[in-house]
């Protein structure tokens, strides 16, 4: 019906972080799109490439396991490892399940690397991620990046489980090893180690 139509426009546009002359041109795309879609499977696809679109034009900030160079060539293929990035005013974290997040906090900061995604990358990241399933969500944070002065705009994902808890060995070990891989400083190395039987002493 027209109704779920204006619906499913107004979630897309809501769900995706679009400057005003990307606005104005996507939502014409999509209602062309909508006239032209033969069926409900044509018109999903659309909407899909539509909101993809948009993440694929920033960088990617990471600062868990997906600094990893080894795993990122297999989860990522064709990715590329540009430069040193820190993100004040947040701290890194294990949630609940084991896995890296992060949180504000006013005096923190996480490091990371950034990366340049293909399309098929953010896909391959999303599943990773659990995006779908609500286990994370992907955020546009302002970061310092390497030789830069300006911030730079990029999307990571955020953990929407903020209960602390316990890496497993081996994910902790690929976290550790790619903070290696991408030169991060001894210190900040350590602050990952701190979290390998939980929450460091003091942390709170």
């Amino acid at each position: 019906s027209s109704k779920s139509v204006i619906q499913l426009i107004i979630g897309v546009i809501e769900e995706t972080v679009l400057d005003e002359r990307s606005l104005t041109q996507s939502t014409s795309w999509l209602i062309l799109r909508i006239v032209q879609a033969p069926n409900a499977l044509a018109l999903a696809s659309s909407i899909f490439v539509l909101k993809s679109n948009f993440t694929m034009e920033y960088p990617y900030f990471a600062y868990g396991s997906n600094m990893n160079l080894r795993q990122m060539s297999h989860r990522c293929p064709g990715a590329e490892f540009c430069l040193h990035g820190e993100l004040q005013g947040w701290r890194y974290f294990i949630n609940g399940n084991g896995y890296a997040g992060i949180e504000e906090s006013t005096y923190g900061v996480v490091l990371g690397c950034i990366w340049t995604l293909k399309p098929e990358n953010w896909l391959a990241l999303d599943r990773y991620e659990g995006v779908e399933q609500g286990c994370y969500d992907k955020k546009l944070l302002m970061i310092k990046a390497e030789g830069k002065e300006e911030p730079l705009e990029v999307l990571t994902y955020i953990s929407n489980d903020y209960n602390y808890g316990r890496p497993s060995t081996s994910y902790h070990e690929i976290v550790l090893e790619g903070a290696n891989d991408v030169g991060l400083p001894e210190s900040y190395i350590l602050t990952i180690e701190n979290w390998r039987n939980g929450p460091p002493e003091g942390f709170l």
